[in-house]
């Protein structure tokens, strides 16, 4: 195998694997074995080692000695340190889109709204719902003009990502999403920056607080589930 092709398998397995994990299709503690991996997606085992490797590098997987490697489940800390920056840096983000916004960030906020209102109608609180959910705080970022801000708050979304995915897997939860983006976005769509602040603190105290009591119920679930020994990988 050539090198430029050892280096496109690897890659494709790390892109593969990541997004399993970011949008919640494989859990924290699930075993990640090499060669049921390497199988299932039709590759050698080589690829798959070093995407793990770099996958741990990365955080979103860890070696047990004796075990293997596990899906690493998201720290407490983590996700209270993520949402305490990114509500400071969210808040200043709405203000900033209220003030430049133009008249096409208007209707693309509106649009994506639409589209979740519509996955909920379907009876859907499924990954495409955490899709939106980024989509639309990406939109914001975007809209407020700042480019630094939008390189700052896009470095959290691959963290973000998957701790919203695992909060939205709650239906409840997923239709308060909606509701609470549409107060954010008419804010917006009225300049209303004191409202838009408000709204969008309010939504991430929410966010974070659904995101611990998903993490406490997903440990209560499987207690010790990582120091089991390995199953089947979900991936």
């Amino acid at each position: 195998m050539r090198k430029s092709d050892a280096v496109s398998a690897r890659a494709w397995v790390h892109d593969k694997l990541e997004h399993q994990i970011l949008m919640g299709n494989v859990a924290s503690g699930d075993a990640l074995v090499e060669l049921r991996i390497a199988e299932k997606m039709g590759v050698s085992r080589t690829p798959v080692r070093e995407a793990l490797r770099e996958l741990s590098r990365e955080g979103l997987v860890e070696y047990l000695p004796n075990r293997g490697m596990f899906v690493r489940a998201i720290p407490a800390k983590d996700v209270e340190d993520a949402y305490a920056i990114r509500l400071m840096l969210e808040e200043q983000a709405v203000c900033w889109a209220a003030e430049r916004m133009k008249e096409e960030d208007r209707a693309a906020l509106l649009e994506i709204i639409a589209e979740m209102e519509a996955l909920m109608r379907e009876g859907c609180s499924d990954p495409r719902m955490a899709v939106l959910d980024t989509q639309f705080h990406q939109m914001i970022y975007r809209f407020s003009g700042s480019a630094m801000l939008e390189r700052t708050l896009q470095s959290l979304e691959r963290f973000i990502l998957r701790a919203r995915s695992l909060s939205l897997k709650n239906r409840a939860r997923a239709e308060k999403v909606v509701q609470e983006h549409y107060h954010i976005a008419q804010a917006l769509l009225e300049g209303n920056k004191d409202e838009a602040v408000r709204s969008m603190r309010g939504h991430i105290a929410r966010a974070m607080r659904e995101v611990l009591a998903a993490l406490k119920a997903e440990a209560e679930e499987n207690p010790g589930k990582a120091s089991r020994e390995p199953r089947n990988s979900q991936s």
